[in-house]
Protein backbone atom coordinates (compact mmCIF):
# COMPACT_ATOMS: atom_id res chain seq x y z
CA UNK A 1 0.00 0.00 0.00
CA UNK A 2 1.33 3.43 -0.95
CA UNK A 3 1.75 5.85 1.97
CA UNK A 4 0.03 9.19 1.41
CA UNK A 5 1.99 12.43 1.21
CA UNK A 6 0.18 13.72 4.29
CA UNK A 7 1.08 10.63 6.35
CA UNK A 8 4.74 10.91 5.29
CA UNK A 9 4.73 14.59 6.27
CA UNK A 10 3.19 13.90 9.69
CA UNK A 11 5.61 11.00 10.30
CA UNK A 12 8.59 13.25 9.54
CA UNK A 13 7.26 16.08 11.70
CA UNK A 14 6.53 13.85 14.70
CA UNK A 15 9.67 11.69 14.49
CA UNK A 16 12.24 12.59 17.16
CA UNK A 17 15.40 13.52 15.27
CA UNK A 18 18.08 16.16 14.93
CA UNK A 19 16.22 19.46 14.28
CA UNK A 20 18.18 20.46 11.16
CA UNK A 21 17.69 17.06 9.49
CA UNK A 22 14.02 17.07 10.43
CA UNK A 23 13.53 20.59 9.03
CA UNK A 24 15.17 19.60 5.73
CA UNK A 25 12.96 16.52 5.40
CA UNK A 26 9.79 18.43 6.29
CA UNK A 27 10.69 21.14 3.74
CA UNK A 28 11.28 18.47 1.07
CA UNK A 29 7.95 16.78 1.82
CA UNK A 30 6.11 20.13 1.88
CA UNK A 31 7.58 20.96 -1.53
CA UNK A 32 6.16 17.72 -2.94
CA UNK A 33 2.69 18.23 -1.38
CA UNK A 34 -0.08 18.81 -3.95
CA UNK A 35 -3.72 19.89 -3.72
CA UNK A 36 -4.69 16.39 -4.90
CA UNK A 37 -2.79 14.81 -1.97
CA UNK A 38 -5.04 16.82 0.34
CA UNK A 39 -8.22 15.91 -1.54
CA UNK A 40 -8.54 19.37 -3.10
CA UNK A 41 -9.57 20.09 -6.66
CA UNK A 42 -7.96 23.22 -8.08
CA UNK A 43 -10.62 25.36 -9.77
CA UNK A 44 -9.78 26.29 -13.34
CA UNK A 45 -8.61 29.86 -13.95
CA UNK A 46 -11.97 31.14 -15.30
CA UNK A 47 -13.88 29.79 -12.30
CA UNK A 48 -11.45 31.51 -9.87
CA UNK A 49 -11.78 34.83 -11.70
CA UNK A 50 -15.58 34.57 -11.71
CA UNK A 51 -15.68 33.63 -8.02
CA UNK A 52 -13.42 36.56 -7.15
CA UNK A 53 -15.78 39.05 -8.77
CA UNK A 54 -18.97 37.57 -7.38
CA UNK A 55 -20.80 39.32 -4.55
CA UNK A 56 -21.38 35.90 -2.98
CA UNK A 57 -17.69 34.91 -3.03
CA UNK A 58 -16.24 34.36 0.47
CA UNK A 59 -14.23 37.31 1.78
CA UNK A 60 -12.87 35.75 4.94
CA UNK A 61 -10.02 33.32 5.38
CA UNK A 62 -11.32 29.80 5.94
CA UNK A 63 -9.38 26.98 7.60
CA UNK A 64 -9.58 23.21 7.68
CA UNK A 65 -7.61 21.22 10.27
CA UNK A 66 -6.04 18.05 8.85
CA UNK A 67 -4.28 17.00 12.07
CA UNK A 68 -4.12 18.42 15.58
CA UNK A 69 -1.86 17.03 18.27
CA UNK A 70 0.17 18.18 21.25
CA UNK A 71 3.30 18.94 19.23
CA UNK A 72 1.92 19.62 15.77
CA UNK A 73 -1.01 21.09 13.90
CA UNK A 74 -1.55 20.76 10.14
CA UNK A 75 -4.05 23.28 8.82
CA UNK A 76 -5.13 24.31 5.33
CA UNK A 77 -5.89 28.01 4.92
CA UNK A 78 -8.16 29.16 2.08
CA UNK A 79 -7.46 32.79 1.19
CA UNK A 80 -9.97 34.39 -1.18
CA UNK A 81 -8.62 37.18 -3.41
CA UNK A 82 -7.74 40.26 -1.35
CA UNK A 83 -8.02 38.50 2.04
CA UNK A 84 -5.45 39.09 4.78
CA UNK A 85 -4.57 38.06 8.31
CA UNK A 86 -3.76 40.56 11.05
CA UNK A 87 -0.16 40.92 12.18
CA UNK A 88 0.51 38.07 14.60
CA UNK A 89 3.29 35.99 16.10
CA UNK A 90 3.99 32.29 16.61
CA UNK A 91 6.18 32.36 19.75
CA UNK A 92 8.21 29.23 20.28
CA UNK A 93 6.90 27.64 17.07
CA UNK A 94 8.29 26.73 13.70
CA UNK A 95 5.85 27.40 10.88
CA UNK A 96 6.06 25.78 7.44
CA UNK A 97 3.90 27.21 4.67
CA UNK A 98 3.14 26.21 1.11
CA UNK A 99 0.90 27.87 -1.46
CA UNK A 100 -0.94 25.05 -3.24
CA UNK A 101 -2.40 27.26 -5.97
CA UNK A 102 -2.75 30.96 -6.63
CA UNK A 103 -0.36 33.43 -5.03
CA UNK A 104 0.16 34.94 -1.62
CA UNK A 105 2.17 37.91 -0.37
CA UNK A 106 3.90 37.48 2.99
CA UNK A 107 5.44 40.11 5.23
CA UNK A 108 7.68 38.78 7.99
CA UNK A 109 9.39 40.71 10.77
CA UNK A 110 12.18 39.85 13.18
CA UNK A 111 12.53 41.22 16.69
CA UNK A 112 15.22 43.89 16.93
CA UNK A 113 16.24 42.36 20.25
CA UNK A 114 15.63 38.64 20.79
CA UNK A 115 12.75 37.80 23.10
CA UNK A 116 13.62 35.75 26.19
CA UNK A 117 11.93 32.44 27.04
CA UNK A 118 10.41 34.14 30.11
CA UNK A 119 8.88 36.89 27.95
CA UNK A 120 7.46 34.30 25.56
CA UNK A 121 5.90 32.30 28.40
CA UNK A 122 4.45 35.47 29.92
CA UNK A 123 2.90 36.47 26.60
CA UNK A 124 1.26 33.06 26.13
CA UNK A 125 -0.40 33.28 29.54
CA UNK A 126 -2.23 36.51 28.71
Amino acid sequence: MKTSAVVRLLDAALRPSEPTASAKEISRLMEALTPEALGLKVPHRGARAAAGSSASAPSEVLTHTIYEGRELELVIFFFPPGASLPLHDHPGMTVYSKVLYGSLALLAYDWEEPVTRQELEGASEK
